[in-house]
């Protein structure tokens, strides 16, 4: 009998991208980083209106190095979203130095 796994953790494994959503996360909303689930949804962040909520985005991308399209950002529903499209958004540094060798 197989059964329907939740989401994979997404703190398993070091990911740059996750910690340092984490971390702004914790920082502008006053909590830790523990309290995040990636079911949360975005708009439901203890701590967070959609004041604090463009704080978080804008922080991510300035540090990310990245640009979030109104369209992507109201297309995020959970903190998964918000990490899974920073991910896709921030360049991957293997990938480019196989660019840059070629």
């Amino acid at each position: 009998m197989s059964r329907t796994e939740p989401g994979p953790d997404f703190r398993t494994e070091p990911d740059p991208v996750l910690e340092t959503i984490m971390r702004i996360v914790a920082k502008v909303a006053k909590i830790s980083p523990d309290e995040l689930r990636p079911e949360n949804p975005v708009t439901g962040i203890t701590n967070v209106d959609s004041i604090l909520l463009l704080e978080i985005v804008a922080l991510s991308e300035l540090e990310l190095g990245i640009e979030i399209s109104e369209e992507d950002l109201f297309a995020m529903t959970t903190v998964a979203d918000f990490v899974a499209a920073c991910r896709q958004l921030t360049p991957d540094p293997a990938r480019e130095e196989h660019h840059n060798e070629a």
